[in-house]
């Protein structure tokens, strides 16, 4: 197809070229199965290097989660296809994990649950995935570093700090990181919800 993707280009004008009066959505079955890891590994380097590996391989994972946990990084997985698809990607998702040194557990994810207990600042950024794990290297190596839920694949990163006293300077800070890191300005808010894990 030549010329412009005009459906994208509709979507993306927020409805300054028109106005969207119908719209067609393809939907999928739900998966047969599923089936919910944990991986852990020592830096957040390691962990989105292992989530690119994943997402280049095709495997049937439907959503891929990074947060601090114990001292590392844990990187929980969620798996959904059929069932002979649903096997196929545990066990290669064993084996890269055994290769890159990970340990590897069947548990359901609860990572989202560390952002969700207090009112705190909440910080979302957006970079490219190729750029997050120096984005987290950064926000770990500030005075207060804040508690932090990432999606490796798309480029999404939240930090929390339960009720900072200087807002400003996190805020401040945060902003100047996300620049550094070629992103988009982070949003901000004091705010304390369940975050929702993005599609890819």
């Amino acid at each position: 197809v030549a010329g412009y993707d005009l459906c994208k280009l509709y979507i993306g004008s927020l409805g300054t070229l028109g106005i969207i009066v119908e719209a067609t959505f393809k939907v999928a079955p739900l998966p047969r199965q599923q089936r919910a890891a944990l991986a852990t590994f020592a830096t957040a380097a390691d962990a989105c290097a292992f989530a690119a590996a994943l997402r280049r391989r095709g495997l049937s994972v439907r959503s891929v989660t990074l947060a601090r946990q114990d001292g590392g990084y844990a990187l929980a997985l969620d798996i959904a296809a059929s069932p002979a698809a649903v096997e196929r990607s545990w066990r290669e998702i064993t084996d890269l994990a055994r290769q890159a040194s990970a340990r590897i557990t069947a548990t359901p994810n609860a990572l989202t649950e560390a952002l969700s207990k207090d009112a705190f600042l909440l910080c979302k950024a957006s970079v490219l995935p190729s750029r997050l794990p120096g984005l987290i290297a950064a926000l770990d190596a500030l005075s207060v570093p804040p508690r932090v839920l990432a999606f490796p694949t798309v480029g999404v990163c939240y930090a929390a700090w339960p009720s900072p006293h200087d807002a400003e300077g996190i805020a401040g800070a945060m902003r100047e990181l996300t620049s550094a890191a070629g992103g988009t300005p982070p949003q901000m808010a004091f705010m304390s919800v369940v975050l929702p894990a993005p599609l890819g």
